[in-house]
C-alpha cells in the first residue's frame, strides 16, 4: 500500500530507472 502511494506521490518526478527500483524494492 505504502508503495502504491509512493508511486502516485513521485510518478511525475521520478525517472524510469528509479521508478523500476521502487517497484523491485516493493515486489523483494
Amino acid at each position: 500500500m505504502i508503495c502504491l502511494l509512493l508511486y502516485s506521490k513521485n510518478l511525475h518526478f521520478d525517472r524510469a530507472l528509479i521508478f523500476l527500483l521502487k517497484i523491485w524494492f516493493c515486489l523483494a
